[in-house]
């Protein structure tokens, strides 16, 4: 069975490809290999895994960037770059 770690970690993976509105919650299950009912299990509808991904999301971005300037906080400019990157990247 999915763990809810994975949907939401597949979920992302998703909704930053295709748009969270061209992704249902059957092309997820269909794609994972579990039923429709296993999501609700977890979330209560698509609005509740869509913030849940959103919010997953913005906190890795968020320790990413807190570990940049943790890294780099002596140089500001450098950080900034760093920041913009790794933006680039999510």
């Amino acid at each position: 069975m999915v763990t809810k770690a994975e949907l939401l970690a597949y979920s992302i993976t998703k909704f930053t490809q295709f748009g969270s509105k061209h992704v249902t919650l059957d092309d997820l299950a269909n794609d994972l290999g579990i039923s429709k009912k296993t999501i609700y299990t977890y979330f209560e509808n698509k609005e509740d895994l869509v913030t849940s991904s959103l919010e997953s999301l913005l906190n890795e971005y968020k320790e990413d960037i807190n570990g940049l300037i943790k890294s780099h906080g002596k140089d500001p400019i450098l950080c900034v770059i760093l920041i913009y990157q790794r933006g680039f990247e999510y």
